[in-house]
């Protein structure tokens, strides 16, 4: 298991959900990562209850100290400063969440993308909480915006937009809870979004590089 960076400059991109979705998904194969933050006051679920002490708040005044033998999921927001830097330096991957509903959006995300392919060429970038319609636009504009600044990434991926992202949210419930406690949720997220966090989740493990 590689270590991962999960960051974009603009809120609300939903870089937390796919984070702690990633934490619960190593989780229950018995896996244990630390889970660190910069952004306590922004996460939108209770990291306490769920983190428990893999959670570690890195303050504004605090350096980071680095567990370099074990998992590290980094959600990181705020503005590329010195310590995201290390971080994005350190880490395998690089996942860059953006939720495309204005062109702003994927002009501001090319920007971050330039700037991290200074200190790590893995990056990856999910469509995310992005209306179906919008996806396919969206990869289009991205990738020439990306052509522009003569960057390349390593996937471009899609979570699908649901109601059941929201969960985390609102019941404080992983995915992987939401699949457990009902067979018809189970159905209908096997249909998009199991498979397209899988497919994230197990190229950031390196599951097929050995």
């Amino acid at each position: 298991m590689t270590n991962v960076l999960f960051y974009n400059e603009i809120g609300r991109q939903g870089k937390s959900v796919l984070a702690y979705n990633l934490y619960d998904f190593l989780k229950r194969q018995n896996q244990k990562s630390n889970y660190i933050t910069n952004d306590i006051t922004n996460i939108s679920f209770n990291a306490k209850k769920l983190l428990g002490e893999d959670l570690h708040v890195i303050k504004p005044s605090e350096e980071i100290e680095i567990e370099e033998d074990e998992i590290n999921i980094f959600d990181f927001g705020g503005f590329l400063d010195s310590r995201t830097l290390l971080v994005a330096e350190y880490v395998k991957y690089i996942v860059i969440p953006v939720s495309y509903s204005s062109n702003s959006e994927l002009t501001l995300t090319a920007q971050v993308i330039k700037s991290l392919t200074k200190y790590n060429q893995n990056i990856i970038v999910v469509f995310n909480k992005t209306k179906p319609t919008k996806v396919r636009r969206g990869t289009e504009m991205l990738i020439q915006l990306l052509n522009i600044l003569e960057v390349d990434v390593l996937k471009i991926l899609t979570v699908a937009e649901s109601e059941y992202m929201n969960r985390l949210a609102d019941f404080n419930q992983s995915i992987f809870d939401v699949a457990d406690a009902s067979k018809s949720d189970n159905t209908r997220l096997n249909k998009t979004l199991l498979p397209q966090l899988t497919e994230l989740f197990n190229l950031i493990r390196d599951e097929n590089n050995g």
